[in-house]
């Protein structure tokens, strides 16, 4: 029996990297449960959400049961270090593996909520997942978005690289002030499937829309650090790739209506988890001279004793029409969806902004190495 190269392998990477976005998941919710029935961050079911010790009892059981079932799914990715299907079966597996992990989690917590609470209840995901969305205690806010996006990456040897980038965004498209940030970061890739990013990154936030993220209507700094993993792979003519992204973010505010400046910065965590692909719209790889479109979707959770109403942090959805001309510049440019929710409650309502617009990504690639052997 040989071991295979794992990154290749959906059998493996499928399972080896969901197992330990579910047990990371477990580990928060275990850490830091929600200690009141609500529609936005936790386990959230018909059944669990019939009153506060049925809430209280489904959380906790919910979090150990999630750690020990993704262990599992975890330790099920050993199976592609020796195994690599053929085709799509790789794919189809690691997937059924995943869904198998979560149909098995609801089925054991419902099991036990009913025995515990000795009342029979069928768990229906699609009431529970618009239940996550009601609008009962919600105020809802519009806003017209355009991100103009610069990235760089520097190669300074075989593993490591440079990485730099900018992103101006605005409101009312592009006339008034969103936010501005700037980002650097050390680059480690360990193959060509996986790749390590450290770095730290500077955001002023400005007042706009109808209701400013700062409760008194001022712009604000942050300055964040961050520690990133990304895995790539292809399956057929689609490029896949997962960014899991952990942030340390000391926000500042203001501490009286008097302060000229931001005089506290806490500290808020915030986990961040995206997939994205893209398709050739050309030939079967995307290779100078292509077109392609892509579409990602990027779920951003709080965590931490200093996050308050905003666990669900904010959600991105994005479709881009791209252009690769060759190996160090590439284009893109397309809608963009942001959906994010405040910090804080106005009139005891949480607040949600829907930020519709168009966003632009210019990417450059820039070989350092060729020069140092110059």
């Amino acid at each position: 029996m040989t071991m295979n190269l794992p990154f290749d392998n959906p059998l493996f990477l499928i399972p080896s990297t969901s197992g330990l976005i579910f047990m990371l998941a477990g580990f928060i919710m275990l850490k830091h449960p929600p200690k009141k029935i609500n529609s936005l961050y936790g386990y959230r079911t018909s059944s669990s959400m019939k009153n506060q010790e049925r809430w209280d009892f489904s959380q906790k059981y919910s979090a150990l049961e999630m750690i020990k079932l993704a262990a599992i799914l975890t330790l099920s990715s050993i199976i592609g270090l020796f195994y690599t299907p053929v085709g799509k079966l790789g794919m189809f597996l690691g997937l059924g593996l995943m869904i198998a992990m979560v149909v098995i989690l609801l089925f054991r917590v419902e099991k036990e909520i009913k025995n515990k609470f000795s009342i029979f209840v069928i768990l229906i995901l699609i009431t529970s997942f618009q239940n996550t969305f009601g609008q009962n205690n919600r105020l809802n806010t519009n806003n017209s978005i355009g991100w103009i996006n610069a990235f760089g990456t520097f190669k300074v040897s075989e593993k490591l690289g440079i990485h730099t980038e900018y992103q101006w965004r605005r409101d009312n498209l592009i006339t008034d002030w969103q936010q501005s940030l700037l980002r650097v970061g050390v680059n480690y890739n360990l193959n060509q499937r996986i790749m390590f990013r450290v770095g730290y990154a500077w955001i002023e936030t400005y007042p706009y829309g109808d209701y400013p993220i700062n409760g008194l209507g001022r712009d604000f700094t942050e300055h964040r650090i961050f520690e990133m993993m990304q895995l790539s792979h292809k399956e057929g003519i689609i490029d896949f790739s997962h960014r899991f992204m952990l942030e340390q973010r000391f926000v500042g505010r203001y501490t009286s209506a008097s302060e000229t400046a931001e005089d506290e910065f806490p500290l808020l965590n915030r986990i961040r988890y995206m997939i994205r692909l893209q398709i050739p719209l050309k030939g079967t790889e995307i290779k100078d001279n292509t077109p392609y479109v892509a579409v990602y979707d990027e779920i951003f959770i709080g965590f931490g004793e200093n996050v308050s109403q905003n666990v669900f942090d904010q959600n991105r959805i994005g479709v881009l029409l791209g252009y690769r001309f060759n190996k160090n510049i590439r284009i893109e440019g397309g809608f963009l969806n942001q959906t994010l929710q405040f910090g804080r409650q106005i009139n005891g309502q949480n607040v949600f902004q829907n930020n519709n617009g168009l966003i632009i990504n210019a990417n450059f690639n820039f070989d350092l190495t060729k020069k140092l052997k110059n």
